[in-house]
This record gives structure tokens, sequence and C-alpha cells, in this order.
């Protein structure tokens, strides 16, 4: 006797056939150690323990074995030698249903089913499933293995229970078959629509296809950006009635072509073209090629192009708009230049809604080259003899939008000048700021009809005026002195 006890049960083979007559014929019963009991008995079913081989079968044998190897092992063993060209199945049935089947010309294990399409097929109903539950001392996990290293799906009890999915290389997500939608490499860098990922995340896409964050209304739905200098966001302001917001915790520089072209300073909110902007500049643009720096078209509506403005109550000098040129160039050189066309009416290249001041000199063309038509002044002394010259002050409280100037004034009035010199006096629409609507963004505006005169055009009627007077003294200084001689 060997020190390990034998199986209590020990069949070696058994094999019972029904005769046709209903008979049972026990063919071989092997030796038994221990003891063997079969019961079979039944009031309502037909129980029955069958092994069966026909006569014909393809060699081996079908059996059920329990033994003890001479090498220790303890084996349960079910075969079934068949023909495995044959559909052939072994199952595990409850209740009339099969639960578990090995279909052998299949090659695969179904639970479930009787057809596996795999090595292993589960299919279930309901909320079934596969469950792999660990006792919380190691890692539950499924492993897949196929030469290239061993990839995981497991409950990681090391890192609070995370469900972690494990590959020894790339992972890769296929849909329809065999396209694959996103990869995550050996080294950590995602790939989506494409497998050679140029960056931590690359996305690839066709069409009109693209990334998109959608928030719910709740908060801001954002793009976040950190780099140990602070956070950069790129979001939708829920807070701010959904306005899209670029925020940066430092300064805000974009890049085209290698280089800066937009600088937006941290500080204060400089913003800078072509430079990282300056302090003492709102809007620096530096320009070294372009034939304006600074361009600005209006189709229609408002009809300001730039609107210089300064509200100051301090004692600095306020300058709503200043242009100023240095440098060595022979070429011509403006501080600020106004080009408007002669027609329609009411067309000026500089228009100032003010006092006008300059140190200078004031020069307007006068070269011949550029006259036609070019006629003596007939007699002006007896029309300039009817001018008015007078003093007066403006109506700055009724006029007040207009800026009128301070105090006494002397001058012409232009209706007395209309009637004398009419080609110097032209009624012209102005149109006045009076407000700003910040709501609309828009400029509020009164136009009145006023009568402008050129008091350039009057200097040479009064030179002309002087010189028919001087004209008349001659004269007269040639008659007294014809008198003087007479009375000699």
């Amino acid at each position: 006797m060997k020190n390990i006890h034998f199986y209590r049960i020990l069949i070696c083979c058994a094999i019972f056939a029904l005769t046709n007559e209903g008979s049972i014929l026990a063919q071989g019963l092997g030796e038994i150690d221990g003891t063997l009991e079969i019961k079979m008995n039944s009031t309502t079913g037909s129980p029955h323990l069958r092994l069966f081989e026909d006569d014909t079968s393809f060699g081996g044998s079908t059996r059920i074995e329990l033994r003890h190897r001479d090498d220790g092992g303890d084996n349960f063993e079910i075969r079934s030698f068949l023909d495995a060209t044959i559909n052939q199945r072994i199952g595990w049935y409850f209740n009339g249903s099969n639960r578990v089947v090995w279909n052998e010309g299949l090659s695969g294990l179904g639970i479930g089913t009787e057809n596996p399409s795999e090595k292993l097929e589960v299919v279930v109903t309901g909320n079934d499933g596969i469950l792999i539950d660990g006792n919380n001392s190691g890692d539950a996990r499924y492993s897949i293995e196929n030469g290239g290293g061993t990839h995981y799906l497991f409950d990681d009890s090391s890192n609070a229970n995370t469900l972690k999915l494990e590959s020894a290389n790339a992972l890769a997500f296929n849909t329809n078959g065999i396209n694959e939608r996103m990869r995550i490499t050996d080294s950590g860098d995602i790939a989506i629509g494409t497998i050679i990922p140029d960056e931590k995340l690359h996305v690839q896409v066709t069409g009109n296809d693209g990334i998109k964050i959608e928030g719910d209304g709740t908060g801001d739905a954002r793009l976040w950006f950190n780099n140990t200098a602070g956070s950069h966001y790129l979001f939708d302001d829920d807070s701010d009635g959904n306005a899209f917001k670029i925020s940066s915790a430092n300064d805000f520089a974009i890049n085209a072509g290698g280089s800066q072209r937009l600088h937006i300073r941290e500080n204060n909110g400089e913003i800078g073209i072509n430079t990282d902007g300056n302090a003492n500049y709102r809007l620096f643009v530096d320009n070294t090629s372009d034939l304006f720096g600074l361009f600005v078209r209006n189709a229609g509506g408002q009809r300001t192009g730039i609107l210089g403005s300064v509200i100051s109550t301090g004692a600095s000098t306020a300058t709503g708009v200043r242009g100023t040129v240095s440098g060595t160039s022979s070429s011509t050189r403006k501080g600020v230049e106004g080009s408007s066309s002669t027609t329609p009416a009411n067309s000026w290249a500089v228009y100032a809604d003010g006092d006008f001041w300059y140190t200078g000199t004031l020069k307007a063309p006068s070269d011949i080259r550029l006259k036609k038509n070019i006629e003596n002044l007939n007699p002006v002394l007896d029309k300039v003899m009817q001018l008015e010259t007078k003093t007066y002050e403006f109506k700055k409280d009724e006029y007040d939008f207009v800026n009128l100037a301070n105090g006494p004034q002397i001058g012409f009035i232009a209706q007395n000048v209309q009637e004398l010199f009419p080609t110097l006096v032209e009624e012209e629409t102005h149109t006045f700021q009076v407000g700003i609507d910040q709501e609309n963004g828009i400029i509020l505006e009164e136009s009145i009809d006023i009568l402008g005169m050129s008091s350039i055009e009057m200097i040479p009627i009064l030179t002309k005026a002087i010189q028919e007077q001087q004209v008349l003294i001659n004269e007269l200084r040639t008659e007294m002195e014809e008198l003087k001689s007479e009375k000699k």
C-alpha cells in the first residue's frame, strides 16, 4: 500500500449497454480498492450513467477518470477520443440547458453557446457577464500574450484598486473591423487619426473634423495650458455672456512664420505689432517695410477712420492724435497727412473742430505751372469799402458741441462778404460729435448748415484794393504838385 490513500471511488472502465430486450450487460469491471456505490433510482425520470463506444468509432475510448498518478498529480479527466472531423461536443448541462460545451469541430469552448466562433465565446443575456474577483492581496487581472509581450486589463490593488489597461508595447483602438482610431505609443504619445504622433497629442483629421470642448453652461468650457510660469486658458466664459476668451497669466504673444507678430504685455495691456510693445504706447506698430503702418478702411456708416480722444483732468499736456517724423531721409516726410477729394462738397483733408495753432509756416500751392485761365482781378476797392469789419463773440452755450472760439473776436460776417464776393463764401453741412454710444459702439453726431468763408482769398482782394487806393493817392499827389507849380 502507498502512503497516500487512493480515492474512494475509482472507475477504470464501465460500459453499460441496453440490449434490444432492455437487459443490462456488464462488459467489464476493473478492480476496486475501496467502496463502489452506484445507485440509480427515480419514480418520474430516467436517471442513467452511460459510457458508450460504438464498435465502429475511430479508435480511442470514451472515458471518465478520477485517478491518482504515480508522479503525485491528482487528476479528474473527462475524455472523448472520437473523430475530430465530426462536430462532436462534450457538454455540461443543467436542467436540460447547455452551460459549457467543448466543440471539437470548431476547436472552441462555449459558455452559453454550442457553436463558439473563437477559442472561448461567452454568450450572456441581461446583465450577465464575466467576473474576475481578486482577494485584494494582489491585482485581479486578465492577461493577453502573443509573442510581443504581455498585455493586461486589471484591477490594481496597489493603487486604490484602479482599473488599468496595460500593454507591453503600443496600445491601439480599432473600430469597423480593422480601422485604427486611436493609438497610445509605448513612450506615452497619443495619436488620433494617425499611428505616428509628432507630439504628446497628435490629431489628424479630414474635412471639417476637429476637437470639440463643450460645456453644460454651468461654468467655463476651457482648454488649459500650464508650464510652471502660470496657467493660460482658451475658454468659453460662462460668467461673461459666454464670451470667447484667451487668458494668459503672463504676456500673450502670437507668432507666425517663426516670428512674433502680436504681443500683449502683462502689466498694463500694451499692444505691440512686430514688437514686444512699449510701456509708453498703448499700441506700438514696428513697421520696417510696409507702405502703411496702420490702414483703416471704412466703407460706410460712421465716417471716422481713426478717432483720437483724450479725457484729461491733470496738468499734463493731452494730445488726441500726434504725428512725428524724424531721421535723416531726404525724401518727403510728413508727421500727419490727410487726403480728400475736393468734390463732392463737405470734404476736408484735415478738419479741426476747435482752435488751430501751429509753429511752422503755412503754405499753399501757388506755382504758375499749376494754374490756367490767369486774368487780372477787376477793381475791388468799391466793394472792399463796403465790407463790414466787426467785433463779436460766438454763441458757445447754444452751440457747445461746435467748440467755437472763446472771447471777443474781430472779423467779417459771412453774409456781408457773400453779397460782395460770393465766390469766397459757401454754405456747408458740418457734422459734430456730441457723444459715443458705448453699448452699440457708434458715435453720436449732430449736423448743422454753416456759411464758411475762405479768409486766405481775402488777402489778394485786400492787396488789390490797396493797389487801387495807392493809384488814387499817386494821382492826388501829382495834382497837388501841379497846383503848387501853378501858384508859383
